[in-house]
This record gives C-alpha cells, structure tokens and sequence, in this order.
C-alpha cells in the first residue's frame, strides 16, 4: 500500500514556501504505522502538472491525500484532476482547513468526480482506519462499511454522509514525526539570515506543533471548526525529546510554537521556558496569543520568556472598533489587547498587530477606528489584510445572506481583489482604507504624523 500525501501542485511562485508542515507530518507518521509505504510533499515542493504526472507515475500510489486551504482550491482541483487522470484507481482523500469549514454537501459540489473522500478535524485515526478499508477492498470501499471512519465525509448513493470528527485527546499517543521525511535540509532555506557570531552558523527554523483546540469562537475565524474548541497540550517531555533531536541533528536554533492554545498554562508555559535555557545555546522562538493573551499581563513571566529566546508575539486582535470587535466575539476588550501589547514591547519582545477590514456590516469609519488602534501602539510592525469569507465564519454566513447565495463559487473568487463583501463599505472605500493602513505600515514618518493629527486632539 503506497500513500502519497501532498500540498497541491502549481500554485504561484511567491507561494513556494521551505517550510515543513506537521500536520502532513503527522498524518505520515500514522500511515506509516498503519502499514503504509509514505510519500510526502510539502510546501517547497511546486510541480508544473507535467512534472507531477511523471511524478505519480513513478510512485503509482494507491491512495492520494492533500491538504487543502480554500485559498488553494483551484490548484487543488487540478491536482486531483491529473490523479484521476494519469492513476484513475488511485483513492483520493482531502484534508485540512477546507473540508473541515465547508458544508459536506458544498465539498462534493465543488470537486466533483475527481474527489472520493474528504476528512473533518484530526486526520490520524481517519487515514488509518481508510487505509485498512482500502486495503481490505483493494480499491474503494463499499460505502456502508465506511461508518465507522472518524471524520469521513463521502457519497452514500444520493446522500452525502459526514462521520463524527475525531479530536485526539491525548496527542502524546500520536507516532511522532519523521524528521527525515520532512527533509529538514529546506529548513536552511527558511532561515533567519543572522548569523551565529562563533560558528558562523545559519540558524535553521521549523514549525512546530506544540497543542491543538482553541476555545474561543472569534467570528472571522476557522480555527475551532478545525482543532476542535478543547485546548489539547502535549506533554512538557515529548516537546522537549523532539526540540532536542531538531536542535542537535537538524541544527535548528529558531523555534515557531504554532498553537492557539500555546499560553493556555502558565505552568506550563514556565517549565518550557526553564528546559530552553538549559540548552544553553541561542535559541529563539515565537508564538501566537490566541485566546490566551490576558495572561501576558504578567511581568515576570514576560521576561522569563525573554530570557529563554521568546523574540516576538502574533496578535490577531483584528479591528480597533468596538462594536466589531463584540460581534466578532474576541476573547479580550480593546483596552485589554493594549495593555498586553505594551506589556510584551516593555519586556523587550517585539509585539506583531494583524488587522483586517472587511466585517460583516462594517462601515468605512469603523475601519478608521482600526487603523487609530493598531497605529496608537507599540508594535514592531503592523499587518492589514481584506477579511476573505472562508467557510466557517461569521463573514461567510454573512455574505451569502446579503447576496442571496447558496454557496461561494471559490473556483471563480478572486482571493486578492474580492468583489463580494459582507460589509457596509463599497470595493473602492476598503481599498482606500487598505492603502492608507500600508502607507502608515511602511513609514515611520507617516505613522508619526497620523499620530500628531488624529490621535493628539
């Protein structure tokens, strides 16, 4: 049995990424250990068709398996469709934000004949449990013996069935990721440019999984659709074991925690801290807040996470207008986000901002409180983006209503340049807000004197 699992193929060129994907990561481990010869492709890799059809032909894998971003849909639908037609045996499986955010009947709409499965939350179980299937029918499965597979959406004659998610609850329990299949040699390709000032060393840099679950229900985002809303934390050890052989066979000295749930526990949280500085080199990290940034009111732990190599935090506050922000149901006030955005400057750890416009309902002045908020603190650098309405959210529910639609047509969205939007603002007032937040990104000058016009008075 031979499982090929892939990022799709031809994507745009600024969208190749050295970068490994644990998710992929995990999911090969658990084919692996369910019998499976893997194969695994993440985000460096970038095949024109043509060079991922002599690709499949060389492996000639009995079951396909990608990950899916909706913003990768059509890519993602040529990929499978070049399955279908160079190996049409080959059992298809979609995985990740995508199928885990849509409405099941929506998924098979979308990709039609080229789709067999799809899978909804934690892919582990499922894959495994497909993979006996499949090798207990060599080839697809009757579908009434397909009940029991965690996650699994599919055809059942007319319907389209969707199978209870699978959340891991002990993600200790899970087969740990090969490295080697990762080929942590890309890892140097994404690395920070600073060298070592001893060994003349580049550092090396991956991301890694530390939890799973977020509990907060934020209107714009998929998160809990995905990893469930329980915050599910790896043991203190196995982190460490795995930090370990990255920092001493892979060279890795920079660390990217990817877990909402990553300062759910402070406990925790300290005792991670402690074992990065008994490694005694110059390791760096980062993380994201999440549902969790209150708890950065706290000085000492701030430094502490300083002293281990903490050099920056992510926060997704979003909007700086709070009637957005109590539909958006955040988990932090305004003035709470502020005060933890300063606490972290003041400890020494560069705050990131990430905003959006765009909301359900959202006025052109509403958009104006956001670029006042975001501007009026301390960030090292401040990031606006349109509020694209991916499965899942509030924007999405929101702009099929306005609209009269049944579902997005994401074949023919335009991700860069929407034209359809949930809020009260027309395509040319976000576009003003959207260019007037860059400038004011980019320029320190311009930052100083939106500062002195609009928030001296």
């Amino acid at each position: 049995m031979k499982v090929l699992l892939t990022v799709p193929m031809s994507r745009p060129k600024d969208d190749v990424q050295p970068m490994n994907d644990n998710g992929l990561g995990y999911l090969a481990a658990s084919c692996a250990k369910a019998g499976a010869e893997v194969v695994l492709q993440v985000w460096n890799v970038n095949m024109d068709m043509n060079s991922f059809r002599q690709k499949l032909l060389a492996i000639r894998p009995d079951i396909v398996g990608m990950k899916v971003f909706t913003m990768h849909f059509n890519w993602a639908y040529n990929t499978l469709r070049v399955v279908k037609e160079t190996i049409p045996d080959a059992v298809t499986v979609i995985g990740g934000p995508h199928p885990s955010t849509s409405r099941p009947e929506d998924i098979f709409s979308e990709f039609g004949s080229v789709l067999d499965y799809a899978v909804a939350g934690d892919g582990e179980a499922s894959m495994d449990s497909l993979i006996q299937k499949v090798k207990a029918a060599k080839g697809i499965p009757q579908t009434d013996a397909l009940h029991d597979v965690p996650g699994l959406i599919y055809r059942y004659n007319s319907e389209i069935r969707s199978n209870k998610r699978s959340f891991n609850g002990d993600l200790d329990s899970l087969p740990g990721i090969n490295w080697a299949l990762q080929q942590p040699e890309w890892f140097r390709s994404a690395v920070d440019r600073k060298k070592n000032g001893n060994a003349g060393e580049l550092y090396n840099k991956i991301l890694i999984s530390d939890s799973r679950g977020c509990p907060a229900l934020c209107g714009h985002c998929m998160s809990f659709h995905i990893n469930g809303s329980l915050p599910r934390k790896r043991s203190i050890n196995k982190l460490r074991e795995e930090i370990d052989e990255l920092v001493h066979k892979y060279n890795v000295r920079y660390l990217d925690f990817t877990g909402n749930a990553f300062l759910s526990d402070v406990g925790y949280l300290e005792d991670l801290c402690h074992r990065l500085i008994e490694f005694n080199l110059p390791l760096r990290w980062n993380c994201t807040g999440a549902a969790y940034d209150r708890n950065l009111r706290n000085t000492k732990l701030l430094e502490l996470m300083k002293k281990s190599g903490c050099d920056m935090i992510h926060f997704g506050i979003e909007t700086g207008n709070p009637r957005v922000m109590k539909r958006l149901c955040k988990p932090l006030s305004l003035e709470e986000y502020a005060e933890v955005v300063r606490f972290t400057a003041s400890a020494g750890i560069k705050p990131l901002g990430y905003f959006m416009f765009g909301f359900p309902d959202e006025t052109p002045p509403e958009m104006e409180d956001t670029i006042k908020y975001a501007v009026s603190l301390p960030f090292d650098s401040i990031t606006f983006q349109t509020c694209i309405p991916f499965p899942g959210t509030s924007s999405h529910k929101a702009l099929l209503e306005n609209h009269g639609l049944k579902r997005i047509d994401w074949s023919t969205y335009d991700f860069n340049n929407p034209k359809l939007l949930p809020c009260k603002a027309s395509i040319n007032q976000l576009h003003s807000k959207l260019f007037k937040a860059k400038v004011l990104r980019r320029s320190r000058l311009a930052r100083g004197l939106y500062r002195m016009i609009y928030l001296c008075k």
